[in-house]
């Protein structure tokens, strides 16, 4: 069965492949190893969960309600790219570009970011649920209504961020940059956050019973 990759930009084909019970992810793997550019590529409610995907350019790429549990795509280049919906539980993602990338209500928990660059994205309604972000760029996204309960976003960069709604109850924030973040109605129950940067932040309404702070904490109560 012939399936071909088409860029979603231009409807041109990027790639076919012609094999006996051919999928998706087949003909996804067999252009990866001739080398083709897969940036654009349309690629809607691909099934490949563990998948190899370390390093390769699907910059622009849509992947609406794809499932890529577990997969590798360490330093992958998807900035720009349209993950709405996608299940990438316990994927590696480190210093992956998502920049500028719609991850609206993606399943992203236990997922490791280290390293990452998120920023400008759109994570609404995300679950990042003991996902691992520590030392990753999330400023300026959208993470309103995300559950990130238990994640590791120690030293992260979440300054100009609007978390408002969102849930970080456990989570790791310590040493954190959360400078001009909109915190309206976010709980950050029993999270730890010593040594965090809150300056200029909106904390109206923000929940931060049972925190762990230290005098290295940074509050612009003005």
């Amino acid at each position: 069965m012939k399936i071909k990759i088409i860029s979603h930009v231009t409807a041109e084909t990027l790639f076919e492949h012609d094999e006996e019970d051919n999928t998706l992810a087949k003909t996804l793997e067999a252009a990866i190893l001739a080398g083709i550019d897969l940036g654009g590529a349309e690629l809607n409610n691909l099934v490949w969960p563990k998948a190899s995907l370390q390093r390769i350019n699907l910059a622009g790429s849509v992947l609406q309600g794809a499932n890529l549990k577990e997969a590798d795509l360490t330093g992958t280049n998807l900035a720009g790219s349209n993950l709405t919906g996608v299940v990438l539980q316990k994927a590696i993602l480190k210093e992956a570009n998502l920049q500028r990338s719609l991850l609206i209500r993606a399943d992203l928990s236990k997922a490791n970011f280290q390293g990452a660059s998120l920023r400008w994205s759109d994570i609404r309604g995300a679950y990042l649920a003991w996902a691992n972000l520590a030392g990753a760029n999330v400023s300026a996204t959208v993470l309103q209504g995300a559950n990130l309960q238990g994640a590791d976003l120690a030293g992260a960069n979440l300054s100009g961020t609007n978390l408002a709604a969102a849930g970080l109850v456990g989570a790791n924030l310590v040493g954190a940059n959360l400078a001009g973040t909109i915190l309206q109605g976010t709980s950050f129950r029993n999270a730890r956050m010593a040594g965090v940067n809150l300056e200029g932040a909106n904390m109206q309404g923000a929940d931060f019973d049972g925190v762990i702070w230290d005098s290295g904490t940074y509050i612009d109560s003005g």
